[in-house]
Formats: structure tokens, C-alpha cells, sequence
């Protein structure tokens, strides 16, 4: 999932909706270190990338945001 999750941060695509899905349903099975470095990713991308208008699909990872770590 970590894989996945990469390749579809920063992507214009409908994989991203699939990740974030994917994601959302498998969330409890994943561990703490996973979690935090999901969260921690997405965060970072925003920072370097939003301001040159890489931050398409921000709804879909705003859910992953809101997940509890």
C-alpha cells in the first residue's frame, strides 16, 4: 500500500481516488509507523508542492488526514 501510495501522491488520475479508498478501508490494519509516515508524506508534498499547483485531489487526501493515527 506504501508503494501505491507513492505513486499516486501528486498524480492527476483516478488512481488516487482507488488509493485513497484502499486506504480508508484497510486504515485499522495498518500500523502506527505506517500511519504517521502516510500522514507525515502527505503534509511534506503540500509544503514543497501545492504552491507551484501539484495539489489536485486535495479532498481525497484530506480524508486520509482526518484518519486517526
Amino acid at each position: 500500500m506504501i508503494y501505491a501510495f507513492r505513486y499516486a501522491l501528486g498524480r492527476k488520475t483516478y488512481a488516487v481516488r482507488d488509493v485513497c479508498d484502499c486506504l480508508i478501508s484497510n486504515w485499522d490494519e495498518l500500523g502506527l509507523i505506517s500511519k504517521k509516515l502516510i500522514h507525515k508524506e502527505i503534509i511534506e508534498f503540500r509544503e514543497r508542492y501545492v504552491k507551484i499547483g501539484l495539489g489536485q485531489n486535495d479532498n481525497a487526501w484530506d480524508e486520509i488526514l482526518n484518519l486517526k493515527v
